[in-house]
């Protein structure tokens, strides 16, 4: 085979991997053909489409102006040229050159729809949408500027228009990635809601399919929910006699059991919202003594909602109050019931979600005998979310490697903590609309910070203190070539972790149950290591952070996130009111303290924890105020962590929106790596970082980089 033949198979293999986003693998081949063949244009201009793509744009414009050189109206490489300028932040030169080529090709739909993105970062919202509109003359089913046009819709306040944009879009393709992101943005950031079929219809997918973490959208179905004036009228009356159960001798029950928002909540994620939560305690006492005291089956709606409601109360973990009536009633049924599987007796059909809204079903002695019985669909579901589930995490505790011993007094009390109320409780994570490599993510989060490219190829990972799982998994799906080892002090936490990665088919990691603190025993090391929310929990917070640093190659990252002194004001007066009280942190009491916080009066900052998600699950509220071990940190304080062990600071994970606030406060881009302007803005900002300080940091390396910047050790 001549050197043309090979080069051309090595572009036809690398085109295959290119065209399904596997950008490393595209690129080691393009290499191989472009060392073969280096005058041929095709191969250097999808070698710099490619850089371009992993965020590396410099590399890319090396051979974007390769190209150019010989062929100056290259189409392609302007376009990979103009992109790569818009990402570096240089606006108006990316202008310039889609104007060159939207007069090159006039009819090239891409050129005006990058026209219109870059015409909206630069603030020209008219002339942006005039691009837009121009593209869609010339294609009107192309969904891409569809979700262009409405996001610079939304930006500028039409929201209805850019919701009619998605709509058409999701039409077209119901499974464009990208239209299902700008549909997260619209709702969660924009704060749109809309009534109609249409809406509620691509509310619910969001919430089931996910396109997100389904904690995003919790808020967005519940403001659906207030837009029935009826059903706001209903859950004002429960909140207003509460903690008083409200008669709802009058309520419209079936407009409720048939309310598929309702329902879409109820079977996917905690519902943050106070009077939400009374007025569905009120109906699990009225469904409860309907069920037990009723003498016929009940109706298909009826058994749907009740099913739903016992799911909500699973997934919260039977947070909602209860009196001593409704105890003394849920233990009755219980006993009725395990009479009946020891004697092999029917069950009534209604009992059985009458009594998972109190106790899950796994208590009930004879449990796993519910799997052998036929049960209408919702109870089947019901059994396997309360009985199937639980035995699959039993089984998979014996089969979690122990890596580590676990010795310290601090580890011990809150492995302990974490075996008895494993944390967060989470139904459903998001799988990404595009994988990527670690370098190109920060590359493009963090442009102009300290950051140094660091890995080709395969990235060892440690997530350390992985909790349930929710953090890893996310991870393993969202950046490619990443083998992620995940460990934790508790085996129950980590057997649900391993049953919801096998659900999601993530291969790409492993848990075991290990001690931070002795993780310094281990062979390996990382490139980027995640300890998210953790630190903070251990005796000597800087101890732990000095272990994961020597478990880090040189020039590797680590993801961190400790809590706010300052945004945490409200749960330090939570902690003192429950020492007051003489809570402690067994369900009965963290179910009394939320009550009290709940009676407090409006002005008490404990109320503001009202808005925090954690809140509303028995575990995530004993981790928020019940913890047996907390440190909490401010800017200077983290500094204080990060220069003894030469870790070098690369930026706060931020959304757009936070990111906005700040610019606006200190406007020089560099602004954005100073720590000091940090701590300025949340003096000023004091409830910025309630969602915690999380922050990515580098390990300081002197060696020189290499002929690409890349550097694996």
């Amino acid at each position: 085979m001549d050197t043309l033949e090979r080069a051309k198979n090595l572009f036809l293999h690398a085109l295959e991997h290119h065209n399904r986003n596997r950008w490393q693998e595209a690129e080691s081949l393009y290499r191989q053909a472009h060392a073969l063949v280096p005058d041929r244009l095709s191969v250097s201009g999808n070698l710099a489409a490619v850089l371009a793509a992993q965020g590396r744009y410099a590399e890319a414009r090396k051979f974007c102006d390769l190209v150019l050189s010989i062929e100056p109206d290259h189409i392609d490489c302007l376009m990979v040229l103009a992109s790569c300028t818009r990402e570096e932040g240089n606006w108006g030169s990316a202008l310039q050159l889609l104007q060159r080529l939207a007069t090159l090709q006039p009819d090239h739909v891409e050129i005006h729809s990058n026209l219109g993105i870059v015409l909206g970062d630069l603030k020209r919202s008219d002339e942006a949408l005039r691009s837009f509109d121009r593209a869609l003359t010339l294609d009107p089913a192309h969904v891409g500027v569809l979700v262009n046009r409405s996001k610079e819709l939304a930006t500028v306040g039409r929201c209805s228009d850019a919701f009619e944009c998605l709509e058409r879009a999701l039409i077209i393709d119901p499974e464009f990635a990208l239209a299902h992101s700008g549909f997260i943005d619209l709702v969660s950031n924009h704060q749109f809601v809309a009534a109609g079929a249409a809406f509620e219809g691509l509310a619910i997918r969001a919430i089931s399919a996910p396109w997100c973490r389904p904690q995003v959208m919790a808020q967005v179905l519940i403001r659906t929910l207030w837009l029935d004036s009826t059903f706001r009228e209903w859950t004002g009356a429960a909140a207003s006699v509460w903690p008083t159960r409200v008669s709802l001798d009058d309520f419209p029950l079936a407009r409720v059991f048939s309310n598929r928002v309702l329902l879409a909540l109820l079977g996917h994620v905690p519902i943050t919202h106070v009077p939400l939560e009374q007025l569905l305690t009120t109906l699990r006492y009225r469904l409860f003594n309907d069920a037990v005291g009723g003498d016929r089956e009940p109706d298909a709606q009826r058994l749907t909602f009740h099913c739903a409601l016992a799911q909500q109360c699973f997934i919260n973990e039977y947070v909602y109050d209860e009196d001593l009536g409704e105890k003394a009633a849920a233990r009755a049924l219980q006993a009725e019931c395990e009479a009946a599987l020891s004697a092999d007796k029917p069950i009534p059909v209604a009992w059985l979600p009458a009594l998972a809204t109190y106790i899950p079903l796994l208590s009930l002695r004879g449990a796993d005998r519910l799997l052998s019985r036929r049960w209408p669909d919702d109870i089947r579901l019901l059994c396997e979310q309360q009985v199937r589930n639980p035995l699959i995490e039993r089984n998979c505790r014996a089969e979690i490697p122990r890596l580590t011993k676990i010795e310290d007094s601090a580890s011990r009390e809150v492995r302990q903590q974490y075996e008895e109320n494993p944390y967060p409780r989470w139904v459903g994570s998001a799988r990404p609309f595009q994988r990527q490599t670690l370098d190109a993510y920060l590359l493009r989060r963090f442009p102009g910070s300290a950051y140094r490219s660091f890995s080709m190829g395969a990235v060892a990972a440690l997530n350390a203190g992985c909790g349930t799982g929710q953090h890893p998994i996310e991870t393993a799906l969202r950046f490619s070539e990443m083998d992620v080892l995940a460990v934790d002090l508790s085996l129950t936490s980590l057997a649900y972790a391993t049953r919801m990665a096998t659900l999601a088919c993530v291969k790409n990691i492993h848990f075991a149950q290990a001690d931070i603190l002795e993780l310094a025993s281990l062979e390996r090391r990382f490139d980027f290591i995640e300890s998210d929310g953790v630190l903070h929990h251990l005796r000597e917070p800087a101890r732990g952070l000095a272990v994961l640093k020597s478990l880090l190659v040189k020039n590797g990252v680590m993801k961190l996130a400790f809590y706010s002194e300052q945004a945490r004001q409200p749960v330090v007066a939570a902690r003192a009111l429950i020492q007051a009280a003489q809570y402690t942190a067994n369900a009965h009491d963290i179910r009394r303290c939320r009550h009290d916080i709940m009676g407090l009066d409006e002005q008490r900052i404990e109320r503001q924890l009202l808005e925090v998600a954690d809140f509303y699950t028995l575990s995530e509220c004993r981790d928020l105020l019940f913890h047996v071990q907390e440190h909490r940190f401010d800017i200077p304080g983290i500094r204080e962590l990060l220069d003894p062990l030469d870790l070098e600071f690369i930026g706060f994970e931020l959304t757009p929106q936070q990111l906005a606030g700040f610019r606006e406060a200190f406007p020089c881009d560099s602004s954005l790596y100073s720590l000091n302007n940090w701590h300025d803005f949340e003096i000023r900002n004091p409830e910025f970082f309630v969602g915690m300080y999380q922050f990515w940091v580098q390990r300081r390396c002197v060696e020189p980089a290499s002929a690409y910047g890349l550097r694996r050790n």
